[in-house]
């Protein structure tokens, strides 16, 4: 883990280079996280599919093996979510906000490619595994707070636009995996991206409201309200 964070934003644009040419050579993605998925995973795929959309790239799909929770229904493009695999073999599989294949559920996905874009500390045995040693790139960066982050880095090396959409799903990446910033992974670099999502358009106390006060109707029920 790099502690500076203007270094640690140096070393991540370097390695997403890589990542932009593989971008810009490929026409067909995928886009999963974990099985159970939170708003770290949910919010980070789905502003990246958002942001590839932007730079033309119409052949996206986002994919989840679990259904979202309802507190996350609300993320802008949420709806598009699949729950089955494209048949036909992807250019790029992105996974993020975790490092193996079966932490998706689908471990028959066929892609040219594989990215994997993760904060999680990556174990000596998975990364010599058959699978790491065959990706196309792999970013772990524990000094991140969310996969949000990363993803955010990512679209600004790709010089995209982040608009209001975009914003709302990162943002609501970032708050879930700090706990609406009161966990001690708050830094000072996810508090700077936070504050250019509100910029480019999300709405902190609604997305807040969204995802910690609305109860969902099922929980409701449960509590006899």
């Amino acid at each position: 883990m790099i502690s500076n964070p203007e270094r640690q934003f140096k070393a991540m644009m370097k390695i997403s280079s890589k990542l932009i040419r593989l971008i810009k050579q490929s026409n067909s993605f995928v886009i999963t996280g974990h099985i159970n998925p939170d708003g770290d995973s949910v919010g980070s795929c789905l502003g990246l599919a958002l942001g590839l959309k932007k730079i033309g790239k119409k052949d996206v799909t986002v994919l989840t093996k679990d259904p979202l929770p309802e507190s996350l229904e609300f993320l802008p493009s949420a709806k598009t979510v699949k729950h089955s695999p494209p048949k036909k073999e992807c250019d790029l599989l992105f996974i993020l906000d975790c490092n193996t294949l079966d932490r998706t559920g689908f471990e028959s996905i066929s892609a040219k490619n594989i990215i994997v874009l993760d904060h999680h500390v990556l174990p000596a045995s998975t990364a010599r595994s058959g699978f790491h040693r065959s990706l196309a790139e792999c970013i772990i960066d524990t000094g991140s707070a969310a996969t949000g982050m990363i993803v955010y880095k990512l679209l600004k090396a790709l010089k995209i636009d982040i608009e209001k959409n975009i914003a709302a799903n990162l943002y609501a990446a970032i708050i879930v995996d700090t706990g609406g910033f009161r966990y001690s992974n708050s830094s000072p670099e996810a508090l700077r991206i936070a504050s250019h999502l509100v910029e480019a358009g999300a709405k902190p106390w609604s997305i807040s409201k969204e995802i910690y006060e609305n109860k969902p109707y099922r929980s409701m029920k449960l509590l006899g309200l």
